[in-house]
């Protein structure tokens, strides 16, 4: 199964509880079943048009936004009930972390606090994204950031020469 509703690496899924795994596929599975339905009626609108002969009209295309509208509505409130799970079911031992680690912070709050002791701390680009790949805490303190910052150093640590 391929999982699209949150944007977790392979070692945050690794580090997660069979419960927490459990609760993701969950989600999963009901955006695709919302995927499934979306798609069932949209076939359904474009036949009833197509048989009252009114298919090729804007009514197609307003039918489709608003259905695509309430499609996006829905797989997102599940997104965030997913992420308000996991940032609070998810509260590892901080071990060795060099920044405060706050699990009632916000993702963005918590991301603007690791960014900003690793880019205070290492100048170099290399250095900051070597410190960073070994930081096991930020793997799960940072959720779905936590991908966008590693390729972000990654990216510094190779334009760095």
């Amino acid at each position: 199964m391929t999982i699209d509703i949150i944007s977790f690496t392979d070692e945050q899924f690794a580090q997660l509880s069979e419960e927490q795994i459990l609760e993701i596929e969950n989600a999963q599975l009901e955006k695709n079943r919302l995927t499934q339905k979306l798609e069932e009626e949209k076939r359904t609108e474009r036949f009833r048009l197509l048989k009252a002969g009114v298919f090729r009209s804007p009514v197609w295309e307003k039918i489709c936004a608003e259905l695509d509208g309430n499609y996006q509505q829905e797989v997102e409130n599940i997104r965030d009930g997913l992420l308000f799970y996991l940032r609070f079911a998810f509260r590892p031992d901080s071990g060795d972390a060099p920044y405060p680690v706050d699990y009632s912070l916000t993702y963005e709050e918590r991301l603007a606090a690791v960014k900003g002791y690793y880019e205070q701390t290492y100048p170099d680009a290399k250095e900051r994204f070597a410190a960073f790949a070994q930081d096991q805490t930020a793997k799960n303190y940072l959720g779905e950031f936590y991908a966008s910052l590693y390729e972000l150093y990654a990216q510094q640590a190779e334009t760095a020469g």
